[in-house]
Parts: C-alpha cells; sequence; structure tokens
C-alpha cells in the first residue's frame, strides 16, 4: 500500500533506538524525511547514516528533552534541517525507577518533564505551521500500563495516562484544523532495553536462566496475550505510518492499543 507520505517530513523523539527507531525507519522507507533524535550523539549518527544508506533522507538531531525549554528548541532545530515538520510523533521515553515510594519526587518530576512537558512544548511549537499548511498529524505514543495500572511502573505509567488525555484535549482543540491527533498504546514490545529489564526481574523471580525461558513465564502468566505472544518495534511502527499518512484523514481523537490483546485478557 502506497501512505503516501513522499516529501512528508517527520520528526520523531527518541528515535535512536527501540521504537523510535524503527518508527524513523518505517517513515524513511514509505517516502518521509525523518529527524532521528535522541542524546547519544554517536548512536543517532549512526541511525541516521544507516537511513541514508538504505536510499532514505534523514537528519541527525542531539538534544536532551529533560531541561526546561528542550522541546522548542528541539522543534527549532526540526525546522531548521528539514524545512518544517508535517508529522510529530512524541516516543521518546522518560522511566523512572520502578515501585510507587521508590523513586523520590524529583524523578517522578523528570519523567513528567520528559513524557509530558516537553511533548507540550513541541507541539505549542510546531502546531502553528502545520494550521497554516491544513495538514498535520501529531501521535503521542503511550503505555497500556497508562490504562492498565502497575505499581512498579507508576510514575511511568502516569506520565503516560496524561499524554492519553493530552490527544484527547488536543483532538477537540484542532477540530476541522487539517490536523490529526491520535495517541498508540502498545503492550510489552521486545526491545533491548525491555528484554534486559524482563531478563533480570525474571531471573530475579525463579522463572529461569534463559531468556527463552524467561519469555514463555512472561506471555503465559506474568503478561498474558491472547496472542500469545511478546510484541517487536515492527508492530508498533506499522500503526504509527498509517495513522501518519493522509489516509488517515478520519482517525481523530483515538487511542489505539498495539497490544496483542493484552487489554481484554486482563482477568
Amino acid at each position: 500500500m502506497n501512505l503516501e507520505l513522499e516529501g512528508k517530513r517527520a520528526l520523531v523523539t527518541g528515535s535512536s533506538m527501540g521504537i523510535g527507531e524503527e518508527i524513523a525507519r518505517t517513515l524513511a522507507a514509505e517516502g518521509a524525511t525523518v529527524a532521528i533524535h535522541g542524546r547519544n550523539a554517536e548512536r543517532v549518527q549512526a541511525i541516521t547514516q544507516s537511513i541514508r544508506d538504505a536510499g532514505g533522507r534523514a537528519v541527525p538531531l542531539v538534544v536532551d528533552l529533560e531541561p526546561s525549554g528542550a522541546g522548542w528548541r528541539l522543534a527549532a532545530e526540526a525546522r531548521e534541517r528539514l524545512g518544517g515538520v508535517d508529522i510529530l510523533v512524541n516516543n521518546a521515553p522518560g522511566f523512572a525507577m520502578p515501585g510507587w515510594f521508590t523513586p523520590p519526587p524529583e524523578e517522578w518530576q523528570r519523567t513528567y518533564r520528559i513524557n509530558v512537558v516537553a511533548s507540550i512544548e513541541l507541539i505549542h511549537a510546531l502546531v502553528p505551521a502545520m494550521k497554516e499548511a491544513r495538514f498535520g498529524r501529531i501521535i503521542q505514543i503511550s503505555s497500556n500500563v497508562s490504562t492498565r495500572p502497575l505499581a512498579d511502573m507508576a510514575a511511568y505509567g502516569a506520565s503516560k495516562a496524561a499524554m492519553n488525555h493530552l490527544t484527547a484535549s488536543l483532538a477537540l482543540e484542532l477540530a476541522d484544523s487539517g490536523i490529526t491527533v491520535n495517541t498508540v498504546s502498545p503492550g510489552l514490545i521486545q526491545t533491548e532495553s525491555m528484554q534486559s529489564h524482563m531478563f533480570m526481574m525474571g531471573v530475579h523471580r525463579g522463572w529461569g536462566k534463559t531468556w527463552e525461558e524467561v519469555k514463555a513465564h512472561i506471555v503465559e502468566e506474568y503478561y498474558p496475550t491472547p496472542q500469545a505472544r511478546i510484541g517487536v518495534p515492527r508492530d508498533v511502527a506499522h500503526a504509527v505510518a498509517f495513522l501518519a499518512s493522509p489516509l488517515a484523514n478520519y482517525i481523530h481523537g483515538a487511542l489505539l492499543r498495539v497490544d496483542g490483546g493484552s487489554a481484554v485478557a486482563v482477568p
């Protein structure tokens, strides 16, 4: 299917690894010019060059989203390097230490700062030009812990729940503007960081000593889904690419779960 993304310009925050990287690669493969964003300059440049080597168009942007005003700075750099931004994917993940009382309030604030405040700054900075062009896509990458709370992911889940609300309210604010606003809510996705975290947790809980043993326990008991598998980054990337396209004009204010049905598997 031709998603009609040729010539579109996309900023994917947190795209130097994991889900964000796969989203950026997918958008580039569909013809968009993509800004690769992250904090590690070497990794950002490597992903950018890899996309170029594959025949895509990409530019590197290195900005830490934690400091105040970082979203505004990133938006300005993206506009300068891309000539404008048609598609904004707010994916950069701010994590906190596990637990409810383990992370101090300062870490809750840091997580909220990256996941919510930086997203708001980027939206404020980029929406005016999207309005003028009568076309724009804002896609928030949330998590199904935003609607399926876990005690050991309290700070992260709360920040992602805030992103869900931002999508719903912004969709009303931007009605009939030519801009669509949607949330993609992934379930458990096998990225390098997720696998490392889940493997250590599984070994600690006695689920096994290999990743295959731990993964089997995860899909059978800890995080069951009707599909009985853990998702992969391309599962999320394909959903984002469609929402980013002109073909998704009538999808607005939606929360799209990409979780293998785990939300309906909760007893």
